[in-house]
């Protein structure tokens, strides 16, 4: 039952009554036979363990409980108590205090009971309820210089006030909201609502009445429709099932009459219930005396019935007309659910049950769309237990997660979710987007921004970002290798680009193939490679340039110099041998070494290399651009003596080039 709730005659009533004050002395001589029937006496119930109840309050909830000046408890609740401890021999204990401390303390076991209770998910799991016996309103209160707050969607962007631990924190997080400032009770909300620091609060709306005339804020406040509407239990422990029943039986022997007399005290006259039905009967007796007065007061009822229906109807047309906007809103919402390209589903947060689903989910998952309404939302994740998770957990973005077809087929997803009540139940929308290309692109350019394109081999930039790794964290010590392609800038003046990128590929592939799965190779430069060694050491060093050496000059044995050209390779090697050896000093070492080593190897092998040039410029004379631009008249090339000198001036230059 509610003991707020009022009769929606209570205008007319008063009226009424205002209009019979003139003739109520005429009524005084008559004999009152009314007597308003008294309630059994309820069978005291057992007494507590103890022959002692605790019980915890909000100190802060008029008129229900609330101090009065001198620091006392006072309210519809403390005399309901004390009938209670009447009714079932108990001593009743009440502590009050902020509501916040009174939940974690009755949590913690300090009190049998607590009161003032709304029923949520979260106290489910640590408290048992009683029936409720009051409904509470709870609306969004505002400045009244701001605008578009309707509902919990509509605060996003604002700071909210709210009392610590009270069941609109959960609700209004529920919902989305994040920026909330919670304080201890209600008052010190309307103390910072009148010093303008709050301009946004959802509290219930009882207190925040009490409080907001008190401090003579009221008109500066307006509230919108409820937010909710919670019912005030009275809960023990989890599993108290005795403390229970003592309740329900102790609050079930009070009167309906004592209950009235209680809110009539703390709430004033109520405009229905059986004084009411006392008083009409007597007032008729009175109008039937005066029966002038009587049809005076029935012309004026009939005015207030006509008055009555003209604001019914107007409400049911507005009704009426809200309802077609509603269905217009619905079809428009409807439309934009089965447009959307992204795959859309309703789902129930308890069990993850898919309600509802559009034609684009059904495409991307292969199952009809009847079919996946009778799934739940695990059965289409590759990851279950994560998905299960997350639904709980209400959370609005994830990232990525893998799903499955109805094929089989894994896929990658990124999810958005919104979350609400629908008919009852909590929900959310769901939208789901393959990103299986834009990952591919994404895997694509992370492997680009440290590889080479054209030899697959690591780039300079994490070359550059392993030396610091290293330097960083490593354990004993480090080869590197530095070796550059002899010749190259050669191969491509006579031979192209196309034979000399050929050359460099090749040089990756000989370098690849003598190290082993722990070392990295890395292209540096145009014609620069370096190999890193972990755990390298003089002997395993020279064993890897002999190993190139041999690569080589098997390649060389197999070759046909009319077809293409061997690399050349020049090579330096240092180790760190710790880490207070920083490995750009052993890099510089190691390429210091390969450039003595080029100008020791410049004269050998030159009268080979430059054989092999000019035997390939006779072959492609035809198609190399150097020869063409050397051409002596029409349909005659230059003699291979020529491109001997030509070759031996470029093979020259490149020389010149790598001494300095």
């Amino acid at each position: 039952m509610s003991h707020a709730s009022r009769s929606p005659l209570r205008k007319e009533v008063s009226r009424f009554r205002a209009g019979t004050r003139i003739f109520v002395v005429l009524a005084l001589c008559l004999p009152l036979f009314y007597t308003h029937p008294a309630a059994n006496s309820a069978e005291a119930a057992a007494p507590h363990a103890a022959g002692l109840l605790k019980v915890v309050l909000d100190d802060n909830y008029p008129p229900y409980i609330f101090r009065d000046a001198h620091g006392v408890l006072q309210g519809i609740l403390v005399d309901q108590w004390r009938l209670f401890g009447e009714r079932s021999g108990l001593r009743v204990e009440l502590f009050g205090m902020d509501w916040g401390e009174a939940l974690a303390r009755m949590a913690s076991g300090d009190f049998d009971v607590i009161d003032t209770a709304f029923r949520n998910e979260e106290r489910e799991k640590l408290f048992d309820f009683s029936e409720p016996y009051a409904r509470i309103d709870v609306p969004i209160f505002f400045r009244s210089d701001l605008s578009g707050i309707r509902d919990a969607e509509s605060l996003h962007g604002f700071r909210v006030a709210a009392k610590k631990g009270d069941n609109a924190v959960w609700f209004l997080r529920n919902r989305g909201v994040s920026d909330i400032v919670e304080y201890d009770n209600y008052e010190k909300i309307i103390e910072a609502a009148r010093s303008r620091d709050v301009a946004v609060f959802v509290v219930d709306r009882p207190p925040a009445h009490y409080f907001l005339y008190r401090y003579g804020i009221s008109e500066e406040f307006r509230q919108t429709e409820p937010l909710y509407g919670g019912r005030f239990h009275r809960a023990v422990r989890k599993g108290d099932a005795a403390t229970l029943r003592l309740l329900e039986k102790g609050f079930a022997a009070i009167s309906d009459s004592e209950y009235r007399e209680i809110d009539r005290r703390w709430m004033g006259e109520t405009a229905s219930g059986p004084g009411m039905i006392w008083y009409l009967q007597v007032t008729l007796v009175a109008a039937g005396i005066v029966s002038l007065f009587l049809l005076v007061m029935i012309s004026a009822l009939r005015r207030m019935v006509r008055t009555r229906t003209v604001a019914l109807q107007e409400q049911m047309e507005m009704t009426q007309a809200r309802a077609e906007e509603l269905k217009e809103s619905e079809d428009r919402y409807r439309q934009l659910f089965e447009m959307e390209s992204d795959a859309i589903f309703l789902i129930a947060e308890e069990d993850g049950q898919i309600l509802e689903v559009n034609n684009a989910a059904a495409t991307l998952y292969g199952f009809s769309r009847e079919e996946l309404r009778n799934l739940r939302n695990t059965d289409l994740s590759a990851e279950p237990e994560k998905t299960a998770q997350a639904t709980r957990s209400s959370v609005t973005s994830i990232p990525i997660r893998w799903h499955r077809k109805r094929n089989g087929t894994v896929f990658p997803v990124e999810i958005r979710a919104t979350h609400f009540e629908w008919r009852g139940r909590r929900v959310h929308i769901a939208a789901i987007r393959d990103v299986t290309e834009r990952q591919g692109i994404e895997e694509q350019l992370r492997f680009l921004s440290f590889h080479d394109a054209m030899t697959g081999l690591y780039n300079r930039t994490y070359f550059e970002e392993e030396l610091d790794r290293l330097d960083q964290r490593r354990d004993g010590a480090v080869g590197i290798l530095v070796t550059d392609v002899d010749g190259l800038k050669l191969v491509n003046d006579t031979l192209g680009h196309e034979e000399g990128d050929a050359l460099l590929v090749e040089t990756a592939r000989v370098l690849e193939e003598v190290v082993r799965k722990s070392d990295m190779v890395a292209r540096i430069g145009g014609d620069e490679f370096t190999i890193l060694l972990p755990g390298a050491d003089e002997a395993s060093m020279e064993g890897v340039v002999e190993r190139i050496g041999a690569a080589l000059r098997k390649r060389e044995e197999k070759s046909d110099p009319t077809r293409s050209v061997v690399p050349r390779l020049s090579l330096g090697w240092a180790i760190s041998a710790d880490s207070g050896t920083p490995m750009r000093t052993a890099f510089r070492v190691a390429d210091d070494r390969m450039y003595g080593d080029k100008l020791r190897r410049k004269g050998s092998g030159r009268n080979a290399f430059l054989r092999t040039i000019t035997t390939l410029l006779s072959e492609r004379e035809h198609r190399d651009e150097a020869l063409r631009e050397l051409r002596i008249g029409e349909g005659s090339s230059i003699a291979p003596d020529l491109a001997a000198r030509v070759v031996d001036v470029l093979l020259s230059a490149e020389e010149k080039r790598a001494a300095n």
